[in-house]
Protein backbone atom coordinates (compact mmCIF):
# COMPACT_ATOMS: atom_id res chain seq x y z
CA UNK A 1 0.00 0.00 0.00
CA UNK A 2 1.42 3.46 -1.19
CA UNK A 3 1.90 6.35 1.62
CA UNK A 4 2.30 9.77 1.71
CA UNK A 5 5.68 10.45 2.93
CA UNK A 6 7.58 7.86 4.85
CA UNK A 7 6.04 4.37 5.18
CA UNK A 8 5.12 3.17 9.00
CA UNK A 9 7.88 1.43 9.27
CA UNK A 10 9.92 4.92 8.72
CA UNK A 11 8.19 6.51 11.25
CA UNK A 12 7.13 10.32 11.03
CA UNK A 13 10.20 11.89 12.91
CA UNK A 14 13.86 10.93 13.28
CA UNK A 15 15.41 11.35 16.53
CA UNK A 16 19.42 12.22 16.72
CA UNK A 17 21.13 12.26 20.42
CA UNK A 18 25.07 13.06 20.37
CA UNK A 19 26.99 13.42 23.72
CA UNK A 20 29.03 16.38 23.42
CA UNK A 21 33.05 16.26 24.46
CA UNK A 22 34.50 19.41 26.56
CA UNK A 23 33.20 22.66 24.61
CA UNK A 24 32.01 21.07 21.49
CA UNK A 25 29.86 23.15 19.33
CA UNK A 26 29.38 22.10 16.06
CA UNK A 27 26.52 18.68 16.16
CA UNK A 28 27.26 16.61 12.35
CA UNK A 29 27.47 13.23 11.09
CA UNK A 30 26.94 10.14 12.40
CA UNK A 31 25.10 10.34 16.24
CA UNK A 32 25.55 7.61 19.04
CA UNK A 33 23.38 5.29 17.47
CA UNK A 34 25.24 5.74 13.68
CA UNK A 35 22.53 7.24 12.13
CA UNK A 36 23.51 10.62 10.07
CA UNK A 37 22.49 13.84 10.98
CA UNK A 38 19.82 15.33 8.39
CA UNK A 39 16.91 17.44 8.06
CA UNK A 40 14.79 19.62 5.89
CA UNK A 41 13.12 22.28 7.24
CA UNK A 42 14.21 23.67 11.08
CA UNK A 43 10.50 25.04 11.22
CA UNK A 44 10.14 21.17 12.45
CA UNK A 45 12.82 20.28 13.84
CA UNK A 46 13.63 20.60 17.72
CA UNK A 47 16.90 20.89 19.74
CA UNK A 48 17.51 19.77 23.20
CA UNK A 49 20.46 19.67 25.49
CA UNK A 50 20.42 17.67 28.41
CA UNK A 51 16.57 17.80 28.49
CA UNK A 52 15.91 21.29 28.34
CA UNK A 53 14.39 22.55 24.70
CA UNK A 54 17.00 25.14 23.23
CA UNK A 55 15.48 28.37 21.45
CA UNK A 56 16.38 28.70 17.87
CA UNK A 57 18.77 31.46 16.65
CA UNK A 58 19.26 32.52 19.64
CA UNK A 59 20.43 28.70 21.18
CA UNK A 60 21.60 27.28 18.30
CA UNK A 61 22.27 27.73 14.35
CA UNK A 62 20.79 25.28 11.59
CA UNK A 63 21.16 26.08 8.21
CA UNK A 64 22.94 23.74 6.48
CA UNK A 65 20.48 20.56 6.57
CA UNK A 66 23.18 17.96 8.03
CA UNK A 67 25.03 20.23 11.02
CA UNK A 68 23.65 21.99 14.81
CA UNK A 69 26.43 24.33 15.69
CA UNK A 70 25.15 25.83 19.32
CA UNK A 71 25.80 29.28 20.32
CA UNK A 72 27.71 28.10 23.66
CA UNK A 73 30.00 24.95 23.85
CA UNK A 74 28.39 21.92 25.37
CA UNK A 75 30.40 20.40 28.55
CA UNK A 76 31.70 17.04 28.84
CA UNK A 77 29.05 14.34 28.01
CA UNK A 78 26.08 17.18 27.74
CA UNK A 79 23.40 15.45 25.64
CA UNK A 80 22.02 16.94 22.57
CA UNK A 81 18.72 15.91 21.51
CA UNK A 82 17.44 16.68 17.66
CA UNK A 83 13.64 15.85 17.28
CA UNK A 84 13.30 15.98 13.34
CA UNK A 85 9.62 15.77 11.93
CA UNK A 86 8.96 15.06 8.50
CA UNK A 87 7.62 16.99 6.01
CA UNK A 88 4.36 16.16 3.77
CA UNK A 89 1.22 17.95 2.36
CA UNK A 90 -1.75 15.81 1.80
CA UNK A 91 -2.87 15.18 -2.02
CA UNK A 92 -5.99 16.74 -3.82
CA UNK A 93 -7.33 13.17 -3.75
CA UNK A 94 -10.30 10.76 -4.84
CA UNK A 95 -11.75 9.26 -1.77
CA UNK A 96 -11.80 5.15 -3.00
CA UNK A 97 -14.59 4.51 0.07
CA UNK A 98 -16.23 7.96 -0.74
CA UNK A 99 -15.99 8.39 -4.17
CA UNK A 100 -15.58 11.97 -5.68
CA UNK A 101 -14.89 13.35 -9.57
CA UNK A 102 -11.97 14.89 -10.96
CA UNK A 103 -12.14 18.41 -12.03
CA UNK A 104 -9.33 18.17 -14.46
CA UNK A 105 -7.70 15.49 -16.37
CA UNK A 106 -6.99 12.18 -15.27
CA UNK A 107 -3.39 10.51 -17.06
CA UNK A 108 -2.47 6.84 -16.07
CA UNK A 109 -0.48 4.68 -18.10
CA UNK A 110 -2.95 1.71 -17.33
CA UNK A 111 -6.72 1.86 -15.80
CA UNK A 112 -8.46 -1.68 -14.85
CA UNK A 113 -11.95 -1.53 -14.16
CA UNK A 114 -13.39 -3.87 -11.72
CA UNK A 115 -17.24 -3.15 -12.70
CA UNK A 116 -18.67 -0.95 -15.13
CA UNK A 117 -16.82 2.60 -16.69
CA UNK A 118 -19.68 4.81 -17.05
CA UNK A 119 -19.17 7.71 -19.61
CA UNK A 120 -21.00 10.80 -18.92
CA UNK A 121 -20.20 13.22 -21.51
CA UNK A 122 -19.99 13.66 -25.02
CA UNK A 123 -17.04 13.42 -27.15
CA UNK A 124 -15.46 16.09 -29.48
CA UNK A 125 -13.20 16.88 -32.96
CA UNK A 126 -9.57 16.84 -32.33
CA UNK A 127 -9.62 14.18 -29.37
CA UNK A 128 -7.10 12.35 -29.77
CA UNK A 129 -8.64 9.01 -28.40
CA UNK A 130 -12.23 9.67 -26.44
CA UNK A 131 -15.18 7.56 -24.99
CA UNK A 132 -18.07 9.14 -24.30
CA UNK A 133 -22.02 9.40 -24.07
CA UNK A 134 -25.46 11.00 -24.42
CA UNK A 135 -28.63 9.80 -24.14
CA UNK A 136 -29.65 10.42 -27.98
CA UNK A 137 -26.14 8.93 -29.22
CA UNK A 138 -25.59 6.28 -26.31
CA UNK A 139 -21.95 5.20 -26.27
CA UNK A 140 -19.61 7.11 -28.21
CA UNK A 141 -16.09 6.41 -29.92
CA UNK A 142 -13.99 8.79 -31.25
CA UNK A 143 -10.44 9.10 -32.37
CA UNK A 144 -8.01 10.68 -34.37
CA UNK A 145 -5.07 9.66 -36.12
CA UNK A 146 -2.35 9.85 -39.13
CA UNK A 147 -3.57 6.77 -41.46
CA UNK A 148 -7.35 5.99 -39.19
CA UNK A 149 -9.44 7.50 -36.88
CA UNK A 150 -11.06 4.01 -35.23
CA UNK A 151 -9.10 1.28 -35.24
CA UNK A 152 -10.50 -2.49 -34.20
CA UNK A 153 -7.45 -5.33 -33.36
CA UNK A 154 -7.78 -8.94 -32.46
CA UNK A 155 -5.70 -11.09 -29.65
CA UNK A 156 -2.74 -10.88 -32.52
CA UNK A 157 -2.53 -7.22 -32.85
CA UNK A 158 -3.71 -7.61 -36.44
CA UNK A 159 -6.43 -5.15 -37.92
CA UNK A 160 -9.46 -6.11 -38.42
CA UNK A 161 -11.88 -2.93 -39.06
CA UNK A 162 -11.07 0.35 -39.21
CA UNK A 163 -12.30 3.67 -40.25
CA UNK A 164 -10.08 5.92 -42.16
CA UNK A 165 -9.22 9.31 -40.82
CA UNK A 166 -11.81 11.93 -41.41
CA UNK A 167 -13.44 9.49 -43.22
CA UNK A 168 -17.45 7.84 -42.78
CA UNK A 169 -16.94 4.59 -44.32
CA UNK A 170 -16.28 1.12 -42.13
CA UNK A 171 -13.66 -0.68 -43.83
CA UNK A 172 -13.04 -4.61 -42.37
CA UNK A 173 -9.53 -5.27 -43.15
CA UNK A 174 -9.30 -8.81 -42.15
CA UNK A 175 -12.11 -11.47 -42.25
CA UNK A 176 -15.54 -11.45 -43.16
CA UNK A 177 -18.91 -10.15 -42.18
CA UNK A 178 -20.13 -13.22 -40.08
CA UNK A 179 -23.84 -13.23 -38.78
CA UNK A 180 -24.53 -15.18 -35.48
CA UNK A 181 -27.88 -16.43 -36.00
CA UNK A 182 -29.36 -17.83 -39.22
CA UNK A 183 -31.89 -16.03 -41.33
CA UNK A 184 -30.12 -12.36 -40.91
CA UNK A 185 -28.96 -9.88 -43.66
CA UNK A 186 -28.34 -6.65 -45.27
CA UNK A 187 -30.63 -4.13 -45.88
CA UNK A 188 -29.46 -1.79 -48.91
CA UNK A 189 -30.35 1.43 -50.18
CA UNK A 190 -32.61 2.38 -47.39
CA UNK A 191 -32.44 4.01 -44.15
CA UNK A 192 -35.86 1.96 -42.83
CA UNK A 193 -35.74 -1.74 -42.91
CA UNK A 194 -37.89 -3.02 -45.46
CA UNK A 195 -38.10 -7.09 -46.57
CA UNK A 196 -37.94 -5.74 -50.83
CA UNK A 197 -34.49 -4.57 -49.68
CA UNK A 198 -33.20 -7.14 -47.29
CA UNK A 199 -30.56 -9.67 -48.59
CA UNK A 200 -30.48 -12.51 -46.74
CA UNK A 201 -28.82 -15.10 -48.54
CA UNK A 202 -26.05 -15.60 -51.04
CA UNK A 203 -24.45 -19.11 -51.96
CA UNK A 204 -22.08 -20.63 -54.75
CA UNK A 205 -20.97 -24.15 -55.43
CA UNK A 206 -21.19 -27.08 -58.00
CA UNK A 207 -23.94 -29.13 -58.77
CA UNK A 208 -24.54 -32.41 -60.52
CA UNK A 209 -26.83 -32.99 -63.29
CA UNK A 210 -28.45 -36.37 -64.44
CA UNK A 211 -30.61 -37.37 -67.61
CA UNK A 212 -33.71 -38.89 -67.72
CA UNK A 213 -35.67 -40.38 -70.58
CA UNK A 214 -39.22 -41.86 -70.63
CA UNK A 215 -37.21 -44.77 -72.10
CA UNK A 216 -33.58 -46.01 -72.95
CA UNK A 217 -30.61 -44.66 -70.58
CA UNK A 218 -28.36 -41.21 -70.95
CA UNK A 219 -25.17 -41.44 -68.43
CA UNK A 220 -23.31 -38.67 -68.17
CA UNK A 221 -19.23 -39.28 -68.82
CA UNK A 222 -18.59 -35.23 -67.32
CA UNK A 223 -19.98 -32.72 -65.98
CA UNK A 224 -18.70 -29.17 -64.96
CA UNK A 225 -21.83 -27.54 -63.15
CA UNK A 226 -21.81 -24.29 -60.87
CA UNK A 227 -24.50 -21.92 -59.14
CA UNK A 228 -24.80 -19.09 -57.67
CA UNK A 229 -28.02 -17.71 -55.51
CA UNK A 230 -28.33 -14.29 -54.63
CA UNK A 231 -31.10 -13.73 -52.35
CA UNK A 232 -34.14 -16.04 -54.49
CA UNK A 233 -32.40 -15.78 -57.55
CA UNK A 234 -30.48 -18.87 -58.56
CA UNK A 235 -28.37 -18.75 -61.86
CA UNK A 236 -26.97 -22.02 -63.07
CA UNK A 237 -24.47 -22.71 -65.63
CA UNK A 238 -22.63 -26.20 -66.93
CA UNK A 239 -21.22 -28.07 -69.64
CA UNK A 240 -22.24 -31.86 -69.84
CA UNK A 241 -20.71 -34.59 -71.25
CA UNK A 242 -22.88 -37.82 -72.61
CA UNK A 243 -20.73 -41.17 -71.89
CA UNK A 244 -23.02 -43.47 -73.50
CA UNK A 245 -27.01 -43.81 -74.62
CA UNK A 246 -28.94 -46.36 -74.89
CA UNK A 247 -31.60 -46.26 -77.48
CA UNK A 248 -33.70 -43.11 -75.48
CA UNK A 249 -36.41 -41.41 -76.40
CA UNK A 250 -40.01 -39.66 -75.63
CA UNK A 251 -39.66 -36.80 -72.43
CA UNK A 252 -36.43 -35.88 -71.89
CA UNK A 253 -35.48 -34.55 -68.52
CA UNK A 254 -32.36 -32.95 -66.58
CA UNK A 255 -32.30 -33.32 -62.28
CA UNK A 256 -30.18 -32.46 -60.14
CA UNK A 257 -30.41 -28.99 -60.02
CA UNK A 258 -29.34 -27.09 -56.25
CA UNK A 259 -32.55 -25.96 -55.77
CA UNK A 260 -36.29 -26.29 -56.31
CA UNK A 261 -38.21 -23.29 -58.54
CA UNK A 262 -40.19 -20.98 -56.79
CA UNK A 263 -44.22 -22.52 -55.94
CA UNK A 264 -45.43 -19.99 -57.83
CA UNK A 265 -47.85 -21.38 -61.11
CA UNK A 266 -46.71 -18.70 -63.53
CA UNK A 267 -43.10 -18.86 -62.71
CA UNK A 268 -42.44 -21.16 -65.58
CA UNK A 269 -38.82 -20.50 -66.89
CA UNK A 270 -36.43 -21.41 -70.53
CA UNK A 271 -33.35 -22.01 -70.40
CA UNK A 272 -30.82 -20.96 -72.45
CA UNK A 273 -29.45 -24.66 -74.20
CA UNK A 274 -27.18 -25.93 -76.82
CA UNK A 275 -26.83 -29.40 -78.22
CA UNK A 276 -23.58 -30.69 -80.14
CA UNK A 277 -24.07 -33.90 -81.31
CA UNK A 278 -19.92 -34.28 -81.89
CA UNK A 279 -20.84 -38.11 -83.77
CA UNK A 280 -22.36 -37.03 -86.50
CA UNK A 281 -21.22 -32.62 -86.49
CA UNK A 282 -24.76 -32.18 -86.21
CA UNK A 283 -25.62 -29.30 -84.51
CA UNK A 284 -29.17 -29.06 -82.41
CA UNK A 285 -30.62 -26.13 -80.77
CA UNK A 286 -33.12 -27.29 -78.60
CA UNK A 287 -35.22 -25.21 -75.81
CA UNK A 288 -35.55 -26.40 -71.85
CA UNK A 289 -38.25 -25.48 -69.45
CA UNK A 290 -38.47 -25.28 -65.85
CA UNK A 291 -41.96 -25.67 -64.05
CA UNK A 292 -42.70 -24.26 -60.63
CA UNK A 293 -42.28 -26.01 -57.10
CA UNK A 294 -39.71 -28.01 -59.70
CA UNK A 295 -35.72 -29.11 -59.34
CA UNK A 296 -35.43 -30.77 -62.71
CA UNK A 297 -35.75 -28.88 -66.30
CA UNK A 298 -37.90 -30.61 -69.92
CA UNK A 299 -35.63 -30.93 -73.16
CA UNK A 300 -37.80 -30.67 -76.08
CA UNK A 301 -36.88 -29.47 -79.91
CA UNK A 302 -37.92 -26.04 -81.07
CA UNK A 303 -39.39 -27.80 -84.23
CA UNK A 304 -41.42 -30.01 -82.07
CA UNK A 305 -42.65 -27.60 -79.44
CA UNK A 306 -43.14 -29.93 -75.91
CA UNK A 307 -41.24 -32.25 -73.85
CA UNK A 308 -42.07 -35.28 -76.83
CA UNK A 309 -38.99 -36.48 -78.98
CA UNK A 310 -35.99 -34.32 -76.72
CA UNK A 311 -34.51 -37.65 -76.04
CA UNK A 312 -33.53 -39.03 -79.21
CA UNK A 313 -31.30 -35.89 -79.71
CA UNK A 314 -28.59 -37.25 -77.67
CA UNK A 315 -25.63 -39.78 -78.90
CA UNK A 316 -22.86 -40.82 -77.11
CA UNK A 317 -20.10 -38.28 -76.86
CA UNK A 318 -22.89 -35.43 -77.24
CA UNK A 319 -21.95 -32.32 -75.43
CA UNK A 320 -24.50 -30.04 -73.84
CA UNK A 321 -24.08 -26.20 -72.30
CA UNK A 322 -26.91 -24.85 -70.22
CA UNK A 323 -27.29 -21.18 -68.37
CA UNK A 324 -30.41 -21.33 -66.55
CA UNK A 325 -31.68 -18.06 -64.01
CA UNK A 326 -34.98 -18.95 -62.04
CA UNK A 327 -36.73 -18.24 -58.34
CA UNK A 328 -36.55 -19.90 -55.63
CA UNK A 329 -38.75 -19.66 -52.38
Amino acid sequence: MPYIGRGPELGVRSRFIFTATANQTSFSGNDDAGISLAYTDTLYMDVYQNGVLLVPATDYAASTGTSVVLVQGASVDDTVELLVFDIFSVADSVSKKDGGAFSGNLSATDITATATLNAQGDTAAGDNAAIGYTAAEGLILTGQGSTDDITIKNDADATVLNVATGGTDVEISAGNLLFGTADKGIYLGVTTATAANLLDDYEEGNWTAEFTAASGSITINAAAGMYTKIGRQVTVSGAFSVGSVSSPSGDMGMTGLPFASTNNVRASTAATIWLNTINTQEGKTIQARMDANNSQLFIFDLAGGNAGGGAAYFKANSILNLSLTYFTD
